[in-house]
């Protein structure tokens, strides 16, 4: 019965009214995907007023010469004139410099030492006042109190 079919029409209407659906579904579908390209471009939020344009370099690690240990004389001297005392720097306590990052301090404070730190290259002696060379009595020898200006006018 189906061996011997017979077309009585032909479809040419149908297959176009199917290709402008076609075609209308297609063109629909790639505007809506554009304009949703568009939009998420302008919805973006890039945070371009946040940059702190910093620019991190990497270096070749290179090796560091250790400085040369200095020698401190922390022996008491007596002193045989005024030429020999002013030569020697006195302390009552030997505090380092701050800026020597080979020793570490033994207890942190949050005040400040009243002895003031050893200073570079002068020999230091341990003794009953904080003196430098070439001061008699030196800074910190003084009340605490001193209302001077520090600034050499002796005012």
């Amino acid at each position: 019965m189906f061996a011997n079919l017979v077309e009585s029409a032909s479809h040419q209407k149908e297959l176009k009214r199917r290709g402008r659906f076609l075609l209308a579904t297609l063109a629909g579908y790639t505007l809506v995907v554009m304009c949703l390209g568009v939009v998420s471009i302008y919805a973006y939020d890039a945070h371009l007023e946040n940059r702190d344009l910093d620019f991190i370099v990497l270096l070749a690690p290179t090796q560091a010469e250790q400085p040369a240990p200095e020698t401190r004389n922390a022996a008491p001297r007596a002193a045989n004139n005024a030429n020999d005392r002013n030569a020697v720097a006195q302390r009552t306590e030997l505090i380092d410099r701050a800026d020597d990052p080979t020793r570490v301090p033994d207890k942190v404070s949050n005040t400040g030492s009243n002895v003031p730190p050893i200073p570079r290259g002068v020999p230091v002696a341990l003794g009953n006042a904080n003196s430098d060379p070439g001061t008699f009595g030196g800074p910190g020898t003084g009340p605490a109190n001193s209302t001077g200006t520090g600034d050499g006018t002796g005012q």
